[in-house]
């Protein structure tokens, strides 16, 4: 299974997002649906940083899990 999510803790990989719910602001809109969201400070993926809060890095840690791969069991 997936035993090594689910907890944030040393040798756990977390997908967190940090942002301030006083500043967030969804500002996407169907003629601009790229616009970033206000409030939002960082996202890391498997406990990498992979957004700053102004622009992405270079980090790609995820990966996709599919329902029925040998990996769920």
């Amino acid at each position: 299974g997936l035993t090594d999510r689910g907890h944030i803790a040393p040798g756990q990989r977390a997908d967190l997002v940090l942002l301030n719910p006083h500043e967030f602001i969804d500002t996407a809109t169907f003629t601009n649906p790229c616009s970033y969201t206000a409030g939002v400070y960082g996202v890391w993926v498997a406990g990498q940083q992979v957004w700053t809060g102004q622009s992405s890095t270079a980090a790609r840690p995820g990966r996709v899990i599919r329902i029925g791969k040998e990996n769920l069991a």
